[in-house]
């Protein structure tokens, strides 16, 4: 916007001061003003920059003090003392107020103020010194630039030269109204034309100048404190108008300016806003990345955790594996009464719990002074007889110390340098006694680990209780054993005391009992079979402890009654043996023992496969004794015709199978020599 030259405002006022003074009173009154103005002016401009100079001072030393309350009371109290000085402010180079007499003024930027913020950046003023004066319509400002200097290296930078400056606004009014009263005094003989040109020329003033001035300034008050939105309403056609019109568009290019500011600082913030947001992520990453590095360790110590329970549930399952393993070697022994199959169980149990390929047991023979292997597995056939000396083996030492034995590498171990290893197949076992009743009887022997590895402290521990078991079982095996036999004599004394009684059947039980066994031995029966082939073959006959001996004495031949009283002598035999649990397998063979293989026998008519093997050949064994004995009602037959009489009867009375395999052993050796 193009801004008019202002010559109609003047004009008018010349116009209207023309006609009340006249052409002389106003030169006059101009003259005398212009001079006295002069002087006034000179004179406060230098009380100014002696002002200037006593507050630049002050603030030196404030700064040196580091203390500016000095310099901030000075300046109000200078301000509040003088009513020609309208502000002090002491601006930095950018212009902005650092220190003002009015503290609403602090921190702002001065505004069309561009010649000083030059001074401050070349540090020159247009006379080339420090000073410079700046001259308003309403006032004027003197500006006086403060250098830097050794006070201030604490808070400036020894490289700025300039770092500000110090602005006085002096009112002009004031300074007019100075003027006015010293002029009052020099002219009294025209006071009353002075006073009507004063009248007329404030009113002149008040009329066209002042109320529009007015209402500039108070616009100016209003924009100064933020208010955006103020314009003056002045509709006059002179500079005041004009003027009007200027700061109404001043004021709308600072509202665009500051709603620029105000956009670019919604902007700032919200950039301040994310890097806000951003600082506060990064803090919570690092949090996070500390954290993590907690869980972390904690992972690896619940990781180290977990391996060391996983390592204990394995050892604990392996401990009750092997306590499951011993509980039922246990509950299996309980049943086994045989010595030689307590040995074998516990030998390949040993073996199996100990993932062994070798495991023996070894018993002392005291006469020689040596051990002998009862029973073994997986050792090579030419081992099975060897016998060790107690003197100079690792069986030899376990039987003499008593004690369990751990060998790691039997090719390092001191104890055994002078131990035959030929008769070992592994370097790492494990032997340990078994003892009873104090003594040593035999020793449990494990070595050589499928997978190579080493014996453990708990493995030799747990064959250590197995030899406990093994010992336990052993006198229990021995003590049954006993008990059977004491049982069995006993009843054996009593077969023989009634064959005693009768010539015709005395060592009758003895031969049947010969024939059977040697029977038995042909056909391959294993030891249990034997053994109730044994105790039968001599309890068979044992009911007729209730017959009536004039029955079996009787020279004739039976009646029905007699013959049917004879028939039950098989009952009455299992009845007395029944009590007997060792001979429980023996009761159906003396119960079947006069069954025919054709079902025509008795007690119950059982025929062929129904009945027991063993019963099939005591009923053969008993027939030929009974066929070549003396009888009261008949002599005895020859062994010819008692084998033509057992093939006539073979496959009706007779298992045939068992009469050709008796026959061969008759015509071998008819005589019994079968030691039982």
């Amino acid at each position: 916007m193009r801004i008019p030259v202002f010559k109609r405002l003047w004009f008018e006022i010349l116009i209207r001061v023309g006609i009340v003074l006249g052409i002389v009173t106003i030169a006059s009154f101009f003259y005398v003003t212009y001079h006295q103005k002069k002087s006034i002016l000179n004179h406060e401009r230098e009380f100014v920059v002696k002002l200037s100079e006593t507050i630049e001072k002050s603030m030196y030393y404030s700064m040196e003090k580091n203390d500016f309350s000095i310099v901030k009371k000075m300046i109000q109290d200078i301000t509040h003392n003088n009513e020609h000085i309208k502000s002090i402010k002491l601006i930095d180079k950018n212009g902005k107020v650092i220190i003002a007499s009015d503290i609403k003024e602090y921190g702002k930027t001065l505004v069309g103020n561009e010649g000083l913020c030059n001074y401050c950046h070349t540090g020159k003023t247009p006379k080339r010194d420090k000073y410079a004066i700046v001259e308003t319509d309403d006032s004027y400002k003197v500006v006086n630039l403060l250098y830097n200097g050794p006070t201030c290296s604490t808070h400036h930078s020894p490289t700025k030269k300039v770092l500000g400056a110090m602005v006085i606004d002096v009112s002009a009014s004031s300074v007019n109204n100075l003027i006015s009263s010293n002029l009052k005094k020099m002219l009294t003989s025209s006071i009353i034309s002075l006073l009507v040109m004063v009248f007329l020329t404030f009113l002149a003033i008040t009329l066209l100048v002042t109320c529009p001035i007015k209402d500039l300034m108070k616009a100016m008050v209003d924009a100064s404190k933020g208010n955006m939105s103020v314009e003056v309403n002045i509709q006059t056609g002179n500079e005041i108008g004009i003027l009007a019109k200027t700061f109404n568009y001043m004021m709308g290019k600072l509202r665009e300016l500051h709603d620029n500011d105000v956009a670019k600082e919604r902007e700032i913030a919200k950039m301040q806003e994310s890097l806000r947001y951003k600082a506060e992520l990064e803090t919570l990453n690092a949090q996070l990345k500390s954290r993590v590095h907690e869980l972390e360790s904690a992972n690896k110590q619940i990781e180290m955790m977990v391996k060391d329970i996983e390592n204990k549930n394995y050892h604990l399952e392996k401990v009750v594996d092997r306590l499951k393993i011993l509980y039922k070697i246990s509950t299996s022994l309980t049943t086994v009464v045989d010595s030689d199959e307590v040995i074998k169980m516990i030998v390949e149990k040993s073996a199996s719990i100990m993932k062994a390929k070798i495991a023996s047991l070894m018993l002392v023979d005291k006469e020689k002074n040596e051990l002998y292997i009862k029973y073994a597995i997986g050792l090579r056939p030419e081992l099975m007889s060897i016998r060790v000396s107690m003197e100079n083996s690792i069986s030899g030492w376990v039987a003499r110390e008593g004690k369990p034995l751990i060998v790691k590498d039997i090719e390092v171990d001191e104890r055994f340098k002078r131990v035959n290893r030929a008769t070992y197949e592994s370097k790492s076992l494990i032997s340990s006694p078994v003892i009873i009743k104090g003594e040593v009887v035999g020793v449990l022997n494990v070595n050589n680990k499928f997978d190579g590895g080493i014996f453990t402290e708990d493995e030799l521990e747990l064959l250590n209780t197995l030899a406990g078991q093994t010992a336990i079982s052993l006198e229990n095996a021995k003590l049954y054993a006993d008990l059977q036999k004491s049982y069995f004599d006993t009843i054996r004394a009593l077969v023989n005391a009634i064959e005693a009684k009768d010539k015709y059947t005395r060592g009758h039980s003895e031969r049947v009992t010969c024939y059977s066994l040697e029977i038995g031995k042909r056909l391959n029966l294993n030891s249990k079979q034997m053994e109730a082939l044994q105790h039968a073959a001599i309890l068979h006959d044992i009911g007729k402890i209730g017959t009536d001996l004039g029955i079996l004495h009787k020279n004739g031949m039976l009646t029905n009654d007699e013959f049917e009283v004879i028939k039950e002598h098989p009952i009455v035999g299992s009845q007395i043996i029944e009590p007997i649990s060792f001979l429980s397998n023996v009761k159906r063979i003396v119960t079947e023992h006069h069954e025919r293989y054709d079902g025509k026998g008795y007690p119950h008519g059982k025929k062929g496969e129904e009945l027991s093997l063993e019963a099939r050949i005591i009923a053969i064994t008993d027939a030929y004794d009974a066929m070549t004995s003396d009888r009261p009602y008949r002599k005895a037959m020859k062994s010819e015709d008692a084998i033509a009489e057992l093939k006539r009867c073979a496959g009706t009375q007779f298992d045939p199978k068992i009469v050709d395999i008796f026959i061969d052993i008759l015509r071998e050796d008819p005589s019994c020599k079968y030691i039982y």
